[in-house]
């Protein structure tokens, strides 16, 4: 259908092996930094940036292999250096704030989140086309995906909190 992005590796279960490869591999640096007993700051810091960098590499190097339009000469070059500046800082904070949360409280809820979220950024990021620019992607999940998916996370955090909580406390009105 006209305006539908394709898939950029030819078709959904290859796209989706990869988002999965990579979500895998996101996930295990997440666990083995906590295991190395890393700071959390230090590991959110450099983990949330090494998140950013390589989510925008991915998505340059897919645009620029397999989109022939990633390049409008009708962009403004300031809207889209704007925008992935934005989109960096983004990428760090979704990568670096379930780093930061596993490593300095334990929790396992961020893990779990950072592996869906980055599944989910991934597949994203493989599929090029459609209408809009290429910058347009990056102004989408800056501005909508990831504030409510940490929204989300903040969420699924309580509840592990307020679960550990009652395990250890026991019920309130009891």
């Amino acid at each position: 259908m006209a305006g539908t992005p394709h898939h950029a590796l030819g078709g959904p279960l290859l796209t989706g092996a990869v988002a999965t490869a990579v979500a895998a591999v996101v996930t295990g640096v997440a666990i083995v930094g906590r295991l190395r007993r890393s700071n959390g700051r230090t590991l959110a810091l450099r983990g949330g940036a090494t998140y950013a960098i390589g989510v925008l590499l991915l998505w340059a190097g897919v645009r620029f292999l397999f989109w022939r339009f990633a390049v409008d000469p009708s962009d403004s070059p300031l809207v889209a250096f704007a925008v992935v500046g934005s989109a960096t800082l983004v990428l760090a904070v979704q990568g670096g704030v379930p780093l930061y949360l596993h490593a300095s409280r334990g929790l396992w809820t961020p893990v779990a989140w950072l592996c869906g979220i980055s599944w989910f950024c991934v597949y994203t990021v493989l599929r090029v086309g459609g209408e809009a620019s290429a910058v347009f992607l990056l102004l989408l999940w800056t501005l909508a995906v990831v504030p409510g998916a940490l929204v989300g996370l903040a969420i699924l955090c309580v509840l592990e909190l307020g679960g550990r909580r009652v395990r250890r406390d026991g019920w309130p009105w009891s």
